[in-house]
């Protein structure tokens, strides 16, 4: 079966463009340009649409088993379709709650009967159910939830070493719900004796206070850096809490629900209890900040929080009336009604409602408009205004807290897994089901043919090789100033137009911005450490495991590790340590004198590190100059003075000058002494700014092209294992009986 979805304007990956859409069967299998030919079963006019992502909802209630008297999974999955919801995570606190195996069951098998889009659930943490939860499938529960502070049952974890065994115990993402219990207890407590049980509802966020959840969303980021657990902080409510936030952080993140983006303290005055919901909805100054964090990062996923009650169980005030709201069939449109008041862009609803949500929890194929990805879609009309009424409510509770409000924005249908499972016109397809999401465990994609020696494949393998070695080490940089040094970490996507150098500079610098001429010296840099024949330690390392039969991987691990010394790849650290104590003794960089005076008592090891080297200075091969430092030099001044460092410079210049003398002098070497590539190349990248940890990896990211090409070369010419020759200096001895010695 072949669906055409014809003249969409697409949203996807922060971009807005019009093309059709082809379907075929559950996938989309192309995206092409408007009007291109194509041909399909059925089709559909998009015009004047936008075809988002399908909503993956993250945060749902939909109350069965044991509360069907308030929702069912058939009736509230329906209401998520008619507002272009695909997928749902539902929560625990169901009747029995899925806090065992047998319980997390039953509901799948529910929902395989029942739910028209797609689905996955929660497991719900105990004190009690630790080892359950280690053992818990991750190809299937989207998470593990954890209530600190509000639950149904026995699910409230407030106790910090049991949270801490949760969060040390669980492989999938701990959701939490952040209120203080003891903070909440306390506030209604004086409410109570000052208003008695009847308390306004607006009082109800002075009970489940800022503190309360300030106090315990503190907590659990705390235990997740402890533990290193993914932590996902479910329906953030105040300002104080987003600050505890970092915008760029994958490990540490936060969700915020339609309530508390939409409704402030001001509307319990005509909403009453019918936006009661936990944690409670606050002031209008929280409202704004929660706002501001949908594009600066703070907020990472929107969710809707859907938790329908009858009507009667909202009765009473901030003691007595039940919490929550139903929200799912009309979270999509509020957001573009959002979007509207210019609050954040419709490429950022699909960010927060669908690719963050694909991404954070590991779905596959779903929440892109992406070739080879299941057709869940959403599409959108803005059309003449309508005002929500009861008729319009699928929730099984038909009641809505938006019941009255204008919008401009309608579904006008969703696609789940290929199928129009909702039509404005026709309603929702109840023949239609979901699928269980596919949550596969992250195989690490190892290379098939590792072990071939066929020289196509290790010609791949080296390009591939070649071509990913400055994103690892600059990665592996911002992983390590994150963690280690808690700093921000920096992930930006490599440009294919760009060269290596120019990557590199882009993938390390937070703004991403480089000049022309430094990128340059940094490919000259790149260029001239690339080769200079087999006789260096990494590439003979490189020849020699290459001659014993091993693969690729195993071969530029052993290059590496021959690097990594500072008599190798560490050189041009070691010459920046050395200029560093020179600059901290030497006063006049332009007075040879002095400087020649320091530079003795290096070589006589009175002074640095007592090896008596001046490090940059003399090659095993080039002993007459340095053909690299020759070519390079006149980068590194252009450099210098665009940077202003001609006084830095000049002291180069001088020790150049100076030093060959002096190591000819106190060695006796009459061949000649000249300044190698690594004298110089610790100062480019320092004008760079590019930190010293790196420099040895940009050594192995120029050597590599050297090592791949004298691997393929050993491969080609010989088929013979190297075995150093060797001359044993231990004198003949007699053998001596065991017993008679």
């Amino acid at each position: 079966m072949i669906t055409t979805i014809k003249n969409a304007t697409i949203v996807n990956d922060g971009q807005v463009f019009n093309a059709d859409i082809v379907i075929e069967n559950e996938i989309i299998a192309d995206i092409v340009p408007e009007g291109a030919h194509c041909t399909s079963d059925t089709c559909f006019n998009a015009s004047g649409c936008i075809i988002m992502p399908g909503i993956i909802d993250t945060h749902v209630h939909f109350r069965e088993p044991g509360m069907t008297d308030k929702a069912d999974i058939a009736s509230e999955s329906a209401a998520a379709a008619a507002g272009g919801v695909t997928s749902y995570f539902e929560m625990p606190n169901t009747k029995p709650q899925t806090v065992t195996p047998e319980a997390l069951e039953e509901k799948f098998m529910l929902a395989q009967n029942k739910s028209i889009v797609n689905y996955s659930f929660f497991f719900g943490a105990t004190s009690g159910n630790i080892n359950d939860i280690s053992k818990l499938d991750r190809r299937r529960v989207c998470g593990v939830k954890v209530f600190m502070g509000s639950s149904t049952g026995n699910m409230l974890v407030d106790n910090k070493n049991a949270l801490y065994d949760i969060f040390s115990s669980s492989t999938l993402p701990i959701v939490t719900h952040c209120e203080d219990t003891g903070i909440i207890s306390e506030n209604a407590r004086r409410i109570r004796e000052l208003y008695g049980n009847e308390a306004d509802v607006s009082l109800h966020p002075v009970i489940r206070s800022e503190e309360a959840c300030f106090k315990s969303t503190e907590l659990a980021i705390e235990l997740a850096r402890e533990t290193g657990a993914q932590l996902h902080v479910a329906h953030i409510s105040t300002t104080k809490e987003l600050e505890l936030f970092d915008a760029l952080s994958n490990k540490i993140t936060a969700e915020a629900c339609l309530p508390h983006l939409i409704f402030s303290e001001e509307d319990y005055a005509t909403k009453k209890a019918l936006i009661k919901c936990n944690p409670a909805i606050k002031s209008k100054a929280d409202r704004e900040a929660l706002r501001k964090g949908l594009t600066n990062g703070k907020i990472r996923t929107v969710a809707t929080d859907h938790a329908p009650h009858q009507l009667k169980d909202k009765a009473g005030g901030a003691l007595q009336a039940a919490s929550g709201m139903p929200f799912v069939q009309f979270s999509l449109i509020s957001m573009l009604s959002l979007s509207d008041k210019g609050i954040l862009p419709v490429t950022r609803i699909a960010e927060l409602m669908a690719h963050n949500p694909a991404r954070l929890f590991n779905v596959e194929n779903r929440g892109f408009i992406k070739r080879g990805y299941f057709a869940d879609l959403a599409i959108v009309r803005k059309s003449d205004k309508w005002t929500l009424d009861k008729s319009g409510i699928l929730s099984k509770c038909k009641w809505s807290p938006l019941e009255g409000e204008a919008f401009d924005w309608r579904v006008e249908r969703t696609y789940c897994n290929g199928k129009c499972v909702y039509d404005c016109k026709t309603g929702v397809n109840a023949e239609l089901k979901g699928k269980e999401i596919d949550k596969p465990i992250k195989k690490r994609k190892y290379d098939k043919e590792k072990e071939s020696l066929e020289i196509p494949n290790v010609l791949r393998q080296s390009m591939q090789l070649i071509a990913v070695f400055p994103m690892l080490a600059v990665y592996a940089y911002h992983a390590y100033c994150h963690y280690e040094k808690n700093e921000s970490m920096y992930i930006h996507r490599p440009e294919k137009d760009l060269s290596i150098a120019e990557n590199f500079l882009r993938l390390l610098r937070p703004d991403t911005k480089f000049t022309e001429l430094e990128a340059r010296v940094l490919d000259i840099a790149l260029l001239l450490h690339m080769e200079h024949g087999g006789g260096n330690n990494s590439t003979f390392t490189t020849r020699v495991v290459t001659s014993s039969g091993s693969d690729t991987y195993s071969v530029i691990s052993a290059a590496m590790s021959s690097l990594k010394g500072k008599k190798h790849g560490g050189a041009n650290l070691m010459v920046m340590n050395m200029m560093d104590d020179i600059k901290s003794h030497v006063k006049d960089y332009e007075d040879e004198e002095e400087i020649a005076s320091y530079l003795s008592k290096i070589l006589k090891k009175e002074a640095f590190d007592q090896k008596g080297l001046i490090y940059g200075m003399g090659h095993a091969v080039y002993s007459i100059s340095d053909p690299r430092e020759r070519v390079f030099k006149g980068f590194v001044e252009q450099l210098a003075r665009d940077k202003g460092r001609e006084k830095d410079m000049a002291l180069y210049n001088n020790i150049e000058k100076i030093a060959p003398k002096l190591i000819a002098k106190q060695r006796q070497i009459f061949k000649g002494v000249s300044p190698n590539i690594d004298f110089y190349s610790g100062f480019v990248y320092d004008m760079l700014n590019i930190p010293r940890e790196l420099y040895t990896p940009l050594f192995a990211i120029a050597r590599i092209a050297g090592w791949s090409a004298h691997r393929l070369e050993e491969l080609i010419t010989t088929d013979k294992i190297i075995r150093p020759a060797y001359k044993s200096l231990v004198s003949k001895k007699e053998y001596i009986e065991r017993e008679e010695r």
